[in-house]
């Protein structure tokens, strides 16, 4: 009896880590997050992105495509405390 219902509480915690994890999923800006973002790509002389969202770790916005007017397309990484540049990678 005991056997089943350890095995019982084991497969009530594996499930219970599957949904921790859905929870921390990426997440897009909130209205005021995306200004600061867009000002900042601006000002860093980009003019159009596909998509901005927070890393999982919630310490970086990931920005998809980001590009140049000169045509260069980058992903980026820029920090969610000051919106520099952590990581940038070009297409």
């Amino acid at each position: 009896m005991k056997t089943k219902q350890f095995l019982l509480a084991a497969a009530l915690v594996a499930v219970g880590m599957g949904f921790s994890g859905a929870a921390m999923a990426d997440r897009a800006p909130t209205g005021p997050e995306l200004e600061k973002i867009q000002v900042a790509l601006k000002g860093m002389g980009y003019v159009s992105w596909d998509s901005i969202d927070m890393d999982d770790d919630q310490t970086v916005w990931e920005i998809d495509d980001a590009k140049l007017a000169d045509g260069t397309v980058h992903d980026l990484k820029l920090n969610t405390s000051d919106l520099t540049v952590k990581e940038k990678d070009p297409e």
